[in-house]
């Protein structure tokens, strides 16, 4: 009697000990399962958006830059059956903030061949300006050796005028000093020559020469 109770006995601990072990282990799984879904990367979701086309920065246009020009006045040779005339005329130059230079650009001018077919040049071909300078003496101007050449009173005395008149274009009242090669101007031309007593004026000029 005392043996089958004991089993009886006995038999109740075991069998909760498997319930609960079962429940452990159900427990177990569950949070098993919790644990996988917490840590489980979850998938990020964007909502559509709408956006407006990135517009290409416009290219950088450099404004056209104009030079700026400046007229200048050189003194042409007219030349008629009746008399010979110096004659004024426009020529522009890129502008240049000294008076010097400007100054060159019209004798530089000067040495060409006038574009006009009304006027001539008595300016020996070939003649070059060494060198320019102003003070409070006036312009002092130094021409290549090509300048002193030629002959004839008329074409000699039109070179002087041309000269002087186109270096006081800015200053009418200036005074006038001309080297060739760097010596003062004494005799221009060959032969019967054009003295020259300087400096020379405009009113000088008009007072000792005739064209």
């Amino acid at each position: 009697m005392s043996s089958r109770e004991d089993r009886q006995n006995n038999s109740f601990p075991l069998g909760l000990m498997a319930s609960i072990a079962i429940a452990l282990l159900g427990i177990g799984a569950m949070v098993g399962w919790w644990s996988s879904r917490q840590l489980a990367p979850k998938s990020a979701t964007f909502a559509p958006t709408s956006r407006e086309p990135i517009a290409s920065p416009s290219p950088q246009i450099s404004p056209t830059v104009i030079p700026k020009t400046k007229t200048l006045t050189v003194y042409w040779l007219k030349v008629t059956p009746e008399k010979t005339t110096l004659s004024p005329a426009p020529v522009a130059v890129q502008k240049d903030t000294s008076k010097d230079r400007n100054l060159e650009l019209a004798l530089i001018a000067l040495l060409e061949i006038p574009n006009n077919p009304d006027y001539s040049t008595a300016l020996p071909p070939g003649t070059k300006l060494l060198g320019l300078k102003t003070d409070k003496e006036g312009i002092h101007l130094n021409f290549s050796g090509e300048f002193a050449q030629g002959e004839g009173p008329n074409g000699l005395m039109g070179r002087l005028g041309q000269v002087v008149y186109t270096a006081t274009s800015q200053d009418p009242q200036a005074k006038v000093w001309i080297n060739v090669e760097g010596k003062p101007l004494e005799l221009l031309g060959q032969g019967d020559g054009l003295m020259v007593d300087q400096p020379i004026t405009r009113k000088s000029f008009q007072e000792n020469y005739q064209l």
